[in-house]
C-alpha cells in the first residue's frame, strides 16, 4: 500500500453575495450546464447538472432557479486549483487481520484406540456356499470386531503361530484438517506364564513419535508375535468375581500428545503445540471438547499478592479487544491497586508467557502466584488423550487349551441341546473365508498402515445334530393264562415293529453290535410285580423274564450292523411275537393274578397297556452298541461329537448340565472348543485346527457319555432301564 499526492482539478463552489449586479451588457442565456461540482471520499471529482447562466466570459457560471429564472445567489468557478489531498490507493494485495476472540478455532486431540485386528469378537456368517464364491467370485465376511482395548473383557484362542495373530496396534487418527506430529505412549499388561500367576509377569512397553497429516490415520505396532518361546503364554489378568474366575488383559495407560501444531494460520505465539481449547476427561474414555458453541470465554483464574502483602487478588483476567481486564473478587484486598498490578503483568507479556500455576507457589516479578490458570479455553502445550485402567480381552496361546473352561472361550457357554434328549452336541466345521490383517510399515519400522486379506480357512463352533434313534411300535393281540410245573405260566401276544431311523441331514448314522431290548415288557413285569403284592401282601417271584437274576438275557434283536442315511429310515423288524412271564404259583391264586393282569390298581396302568405302546428300544449295556457318523459332503460337516448342556427347570428355576456321548474328559480340546459358542476361524495348517482334528471322536459306545438312549444296565442285582434324563 502506498501514498500518492493528487491534483484535483475542479470547480469552486463560491458563495457570491453579489453586492452589485453582473454587466447587464452580458447576454443571460440560461440553460443547463454539466459542471464539476466536488469530489468523494476516494478523490474522484462529482459532475452535476447547473441551470444558470456565464458570466465575466465564461470565467464564472451563475446558477439560477429553473423555476423562476431568478439568480440563488451562488457562482462555479471552473478551473481553480484548490490544493493537494492525500489518499490512500491499494497497489496489488495487502491486509492485515486481527484475531477475533469471539470464535473458536481449536486443536483436537488426536484419537487413538488399542484394538488386535486378527481376534474378533463376534463371529457369524452368511448362506454363501464356497461353490457360490467360484460362481460368483462374492467373499463373505465370518466376524465383526476386532477386540479392543477398552472392550469385552473375557478370553480369546490365538489359534496359531503366525505372529501377526498378536498383531497389537494403536490406530491414532488426527481429526484436524491440518498435520500434526504426536507422541504415543502405551503400557499394555500383562504377559504371564500361569494363570493365577504373577510368575514371570511383564508388561509391554512403547513410545512412538507419529507424523499425522490432515485427518489421516496411522497406526503403530504395540506388539507381534507371541512370547511362547519365552514361557509366556497368556496375555491377561485375573480377579474373583461373585466366586467365579475372569480373566482379561488390562492397558494400564494409553496417550497422544500433540508436539507439534502444523496449521499453517497458527499465530507464531502459539507455536509449537499451543492450543485455544481444553477437553474433559469422563472417567479414563476419549476425552470430550468443552462446549464453547456460546463463544469463546478467554480467560484466566488468577490468585496472587504482592510479596509484601500490600495487595492481594483473587478473581478473572479476561481477554478483550484492549487487552487484558483484571476483574477482583469479593476476597481481594486493596482491589484497585490488585487489579492494576494484575493487569500490567498480563499485558505485558505475549500468550505464550503466561504462567500455568496449579495450587503450587510460584513468584515471578515481586508476585505471589497461587494459582494462574485459564479456564475452558486453554495456552498450555498439548493437547492430549489419554485413557487409563482400560480393560480388554484375554488372549491365550492353542497351546494352553487345558485353561479354556477357566478362560471360558467365546461368550462362555456351552451349546445348549434340547432337554428332551432329541439332539446331541456336536463340533462342526464350514469353509469360509475371513479378513486378516498384515502391517505395513511406511513411516518407520514400526509405523505405517494395515492392509487387508481375505484368508481361505474354516469356522469351527458347537452346533447339535438331530439325534438318531431306533423305535418300538408294538401292538396288543391277547393273551392266555395257565398253570405249567407249580407256576402260572401268563403269555402275551403282540405285534413288534422295530425301526431305525436318522432325522438329520447332514450326516449318516451307523449302529454296531447293536443289542436291543424291549423296555416296554419291563416296565410290564414291574407292574404286575407291584400289582401282586398289592392284593396279596406278599413279594411274588417272577421266574420269566428274571429281571432279577444277572444270567438273564434281556436281549431281544441283536444286529452287527444297522448303516442309516441321512433323513431316512430303515425296517428292521416287523413280525408278531409271544412275551412269556413265569409266576410263582404259591400263594397266588388264578383270580388275583387274573386282577392283576387287568385290574386298574391304584391307578397305575394297565398291565396289558404296556403292550400296545411306541417309543425307544433299550440298548443292552453288556453289547457294547456303538454309534459312529459319517459326516456328508455339504458345506457345512460335523468334525467331531462334542459336549454340550441342556438346560432344565427345577423348582422353578432354570439349571444347566454338561451331557455328552462322550466320555468328556477324553481330550481337553474336545471338552474346552465346546465354548465355542460364537465360533472359531481358523487356517488349515494352524495348530488349533491340527489340534481338533487328532481329538475328533466320530464314534462312541452309545452309553459312554450321557444317556441319550434308553440302556438296560445291570446293577444292585438287577436289571434297570436307563433314560433320559435320568443320567
Amino acid at each position: 500500500m502506498r501514498k500518492c499526492k493528487i491534483l484535483i482539478i475542479l470547480s469552486l463552489m463560491c458563495l457570491l453575495l453579489l453586492n452589485c449586479p453582473f454587466s447587464a451588457a452580458e447576454t443571460k442565456d440560461k440553460k443547463w450546464h454539466d459542471i464539476i461540482t466536488s469530489v468523494d471520499e476516494s478523490g474522484n471529482t462529482v459532475t452535476s447538472s447547473v441551470f444558470g447562466y456565464f458570466v465575466l466570459n465564461g470565467g464564472a457560471l451563475v446558477a439560477c432557479d429553473p423555476a423562476t429564472g431568478e439568480e440563488t445567489g451562488k457562482a462555479y468557478v471552473p478551473g481553480v486549483k484548490i490544493g493537494d489531498k492525500s489518499v490512500k490507493i491499494t497497489v496489488g494485495y495487502e491486509r492485515k487481520e486481527g484475531e477475533d476472540w469471539s470464535q473458536v478455532k481449536r486443536i483436537d486431540p488426536v484419537n487413538v484406540r488399542l484394538l488386535a485386528p486378527n481376534i474378533v469378537n463376534n463371529l457369524s456368517y452368511s448362506d454363501y456356499s464356497i461353490e457360490q464364491y467360484y460362481e460368483t467370485g462374492n467373499l463373505y465376511d465370518t466376524a465383526s470386531g476386532p477386540v479392543t482395548w477398552p472392550g469385552p473383557t473375557q478370553g480369546f484362542l490365538v489359534p496359531g503361530d503366525d505372529p501377526d495373530y498378536w498383531l497389537i496396534v494403536a490406530e491414532v487418527s488426527n481429526p484436524n484438517p491440518w498435520p500434526v506430529k504426536i507422541n504415543l505412549a502405551v503400557k499394555l499388561g500383562q504377559w504371564q506364564k500361569y494363570l493365577s500367576s504373577s510368575l514371570g509377569a511383564t508388561s509391554i512397553d512403547m513410545s512412538q513419535e507419529v507424523s499425522l497429516g490432515a485427518n489421516e490415520t496411522k497406526y503403530a505396532v504395540i506388539n507381534r508375535g507371541s512370547n511362547k518361546d519365552k514361557g509366556y503364554l497368556y496375555l491377561a489378568y485375573d480377579s474373583d468375581w461373585n466366586g467365579y474366575k475372569r480373566y482379561w488383559s488390562r492397558a494400564t495407560q494409553f496417550r497422544t500428545f500433540v508436539t507439534e501444531n502444523l496449521d499453517p494460520e497458527l499465530p507464531a505465539e502459539l507455536g509449537p503445540n499451543k492450543g485455544f481449547i481444553s477437553f474433559s476427561d469422563y472417567g479414563g474414555l476419549t476425552s470430550v471438547p468443552d462446549d464453547l458453541s456460546g463463544g469463546i470465554n478467554f480467560m484466566y483464574s488468577v490468585r496472587c499478592e504482592d510479596y509484601k502483602r500490600k495487595w492481594y487478588f483473587k478473581g478473572k483476567v479476561n481477554y478483550t479487544e484492549n487487552g487484558w481486564v483484571a476483574v477482583p473478587g469479593d476476597d481481594s484486598e486493596n482491589p484497585d491497586l490488585a487489579k492494576q498490578k494484575v493487569e500490567a503483568f498480563f499485558n505485558s507479556r505475549s500468550f505464550d508467557q503466561l504462567p500455568y500455576i496449579n495450587d503450587s507457589l510460584e513468584t515471578i516479578d515481586n508476585i505471589k502466584f497461587y494459582g494462574c490458570a485459564p479456564s475452558k479455553v486453554s495456552l498450555n502445550e498439548g493437547p492430549d488423550q489419554r485413557v487409563s485402567q482400560a480393560s480388554g480381552p484375554a488372549l491365550a496361546d492353542y497351546t494352553s487349551i487345558d485353561d479354556g473352561e477357566d478362560l471360558g472361550w467365546g461368550d462362555g457357554q456351552y451349546k445348549t441341546v434340547n432337554n428332551e434328549g432329541r439332539q446331541i452336541p456336536v463340533l462342526t466345521s464350514r469353509p469360509i473365508f475371513y479378513e486378516f490383517y498384515r502391517f505395513k510399515p511406511t513411516d518407520s519400522a514400526n509405523v505405517g498402515v494395515l492392509t487387508k486379506e481375505y484368508i481361505p480357512g474354516f469356522l469351527i463352533e458347537n452346533s447339535s445334530i438331530n439325534r438318531p434313534y431306533i423305535t418300538i411300535d408294538d401292538t396288543y393281540q391277547s393273551y392266555n393264562v395257565v398253570s405249567a410245573d407249580s407256576n402260572w405260566k401268563i403269555s402275551i401276544k403282540h405285534h413288534v415293529k422295530i425301526t431305525a431311523s436318522n432325522p438329520d441331514d447332514s450326516v449318516a448314522v451307523g449302529f454296531t453290535k447293536a443289542y436291543l431290548a424291549l423296555p416296554n415288557v419291563f416296565n410290564a413285569v414291574n407292574c404286575l410285580s407291584a400289582n401282586l403284592y398289592y392284593i396279596t401282601d406278599e413279594t411274588p417271584v417272577i421266574n420269566s423274564p428274571n429281571y432279577d437274576s444277572v444270567n438273564y438275557s434281556p436281549v431281544f434283536l441283536y444286529f452287527d450292523d444297522i448303516s442309516i442315511s441321512p433323513c431316512q429310515s430303515v425296517l428292521l423288524y416287523d413280525s408278531d411275537v409271544t412275551t412269556e412271564i413265569l409266576v410263582k404259583a404259591k400263594g397266588i391264586r388264578l383270580s388275583d393274578l387274573e386282577y392283576a393282569i387287568t385290574g386298574n390298581i391304584r391307578d397305575r396302568e394297565k398291565v396289558l397297556s404296556f403292550f400296545t405302546w411306541s417309543g425307544d428300544a433299550a440298548f443292552v449295556q453288556s453289547g457294547n452298541s456303538y454309534i459312529s457318523l459319517s459326516p456328508m459332503s455339504t458345506t457345512e460337516q460335523v468334525l467331531s461329537f462334542n459336549t454340550g448342556q441342556i438346560r432344565y427347570r427345577k423348582n422353578g428355576d432354570y439349571y444347566y448340565k454338561d451331557v455328552s456321548v462322550i466320555d468328556r474328559d477324553c481330550n481337553p480340546w474336545i471338552s474346552t472348543v465346546s465354548y465355542f459358542s460364537d465360533g472359531l476361524s481358523v487356517r488349515p495348517l494352524d495348530g488349533a485346527y491340527t489340534s481338533v482334528l487328532s481329538a475328533k471322536k466320530l464314534k462312541a459306545r452309545v452309553y459312554e457319555g450321557d444317556n441319550f438312549w434308553p440302556i438296560m444296565q445291570y446293577g444292585s442285582s438287577r436289571w434297570t432301564v436307563k433314560k433320559w434324563p435320568d443320567y
